[in-house]
């Protein structure tokens, strides 16, 4: 699918990922080069591709003392939860709680609140995340598929991708 999530801090930290010949552009220019190249970037918002129904979001509440580009304090996640919109493939950063969120020590770090929103009013078929790089995986519960698809483990080493087919709903 050709979407991908990224805010102003992210691409201000990491811009010689994203641009081929390393030059620092403004975000601005960034996402007019996204777009040149096809790929639709998701910063609380949807689109469809092929008949699908994606919801992309990239916040993560804050359960630690270091910080990444979309931390969120508990207090202030809520809000963004409540952004989240129907869809058939949610895209998310964070974990829900129970599903691809264990840490290093096997404590479950996912957020309760977003697999509320998730289960009660999002309802989607799959639901894609990462940032726990030690629980990738596939998991199920009655009618939602959750993948961790975190792309590198935690030594930042880039493991194969998870592929799944899923097909509109007629």
């Amino acid at each position: 699918l050709p979407s991908r999530i990224m805010d102003k801090e992210y691409y201000d930290r990491y811009y010689k990922d994203w641009t081929p010949d390393g030059k620092k552009r403004s975000t601005s220019e960034a996402l007019e080069y996204f777009k040149s190249k096809e790929i639709q970037v998701l910063i609380d918002e949807g689109t469809t591709v092929d008949g699908l129904r994606l919801y992309g979001s990239p916040w993560v509440r804050q359960y630690a003392s270091w910080q990444t580009a979309f931390n969120k304090k508990e207090k202030d996640i809520l809000q963004y939860w409540e952004r989240l919109e129907p869809a058939d493939i949610l895209l998310t950063h964070q974990p829900p709680k129970g599903f691809g969120d264990r840490d290093g020590t096997s404590k479950a770090v996912g957020c309760q609140h977003l697999l509320d929103k998730v289960v009660n009013q999002v309802k989607p078929r799959l639901h894609v995340f990462g940032h726990e790089h030690l629980d990738v995986g596939i998991f199920e519960n009655d009618s939602i598929t959750f993948i961790n698809a975190a792309s590198v483990d935690n030594f930042y080493r880039v493991r194969k991708p998870i592929v799944v087919d899923i097909l509109p709903t007629k």
